[in-house]
């Protein structure tokens, strides 16, 4: 349940976000139905001009260069679509001074595609339904590429919370986890508290009870924070495997097979096992025209994770489901897989 103070407090973030200027030209293109179309009722709100229109990577180039679009949010799956465009060298898009992005988090690998041919024009943005999306911001100004590594350290989180919202990192028992010795600290669940978190649930008690505590949003999310509160994503807590006692996550094994020059898209997820309880599963989209084995992916990751995260199963797919959103569906992907072993 969101009040009208939590959406115009949430809208007002993304002005700082943007930032949102009066003569900027914003692209909409994200599903009104999602909590994230709150940055169109920001560009409203702050007298931009609004270009609304269905998302197709070609209709996204035609746009930016006929209106001069100065800003716009994409997802991470819909930037990966336009960047792949055969087209997209065609168009002027030296308009576009900022790129939002949400809803998932970005493959490092893509990220450092777009870097490398839009530049420093990304911010990604890091909230939830329940807090009216925006309460974590990471600006331009940490999106730069620099020698060596590819890029910097700050860039692998999802930023500083936005000045209006108090996020924390706290264990199971409600303590903040601190960082060690000035460096990153040990995982805990992201909780926030300000005037964009939502009263509950409609006509859902118990979940509104379990998730609301205390003025404060226990969100699911696993995260680490380092002194300067910087805030770097781990997974979601629904999401994580646990395999033979251990725990896994599975954005850790996805941002490392990205790399892989072989690897187009991958999703990793667990699934039920009599032995371990759970296993790790990897479904991979090969990128077209490669033929990769299973013994190659393997291979590649026994000296960059520990061999208890290495994947048990591994499918190769020509695609992989993702809901309106551009997330990977993994509920639908657990399900099928479920389906296809009991049958």
């Amino acid at each position: 349940m969101l009040s009208h103070r939590n959406y115009i407090s949430s809208a007002k973030n993304f002005f700082y976000a943007g930032p949102l200027n009066r003569d900027d030209v914003y692209m909409a293109v994200m599903p009104y139905y999602h909590s994230v179309n709150i940055a169109h009722a920001a560009a409203v709100l702050r007298g931009c001009t609004t270009v609304v229109l269905n998302f197709d990577p070609l209709a996204v180039l035609e746009a930016i260069e006929k209106y001069k679009i100065t800003i716009g949010m994409l997802v991470p799956t819909m930037i990966k679509m336009v960047l792949e465009h055969p087209d997209l060298d065609e168009y002027d898009i030296s308009s576009l001074k900022t790129l939002l992005y949400a809803a998932s988090p970005m493959p490092s690998a893509l990220l450092k595609r777009g870097l490398s041919i839009w530049g420093p024009i990304f911010t990604q943005m890091y909230g939830l339904s329940e807090s009216s999306t925006l309460c974590v911001c990471l600006p331009k100004n940490n999106h730069k590429l620099i020698s060596g590594e590819g890029y910097s350290e700050k860039l692998r989180s999802i930023g500083q919370p936005i000045p209006s919202v108090e996020v924390k990192i706290v264990d199971e028992d409600g303590n903040e986890v601190e960082p060690d010795d000035g460096h990153v600290g040990k995982v805990g669940e992201i909780v926030i508290k300000g005037p964009t978190v939502a009263r509950g649930y409609w006509q859902k008690p118990e979940q509104t009870q379990k998730t609301f505590k205390n003025g404060r949003l226990y969100t699911g999310d696993m995260a680490r924070r380092d002194k300067d509160y910087y805030i770097y994503l781990v997974d979601r807590k629904h999401d994580m495997i646990i395999s033979g006692g251990v725990n896994i996550y599975p954005s850790e094994i996805e941002n490392i097979l990205q790399y892989h020059p072989s690897i187009d898209e991958v999703v990793v997820f667990g699934a039920p096992d009599e032995k371990w309880i759970e296993i790790v599963v990897a479904y991979i989209v090969p990128q077209k025209n490669d033929r990769i084995k299973k013994d190659e992916i393997v291979e590649y990751l026994k000296d960059k994770i520990g061999k208890y995260k290495i994947p048990k199963m591994i499918k190769f797919v020509s695609d992989i489901p993702k809901d309106a959103t551009g997330k990977f569906d993994r509920k639908r992907l657990k399900n099928e897989y479920k389906e296809n072993c009991s049958g």
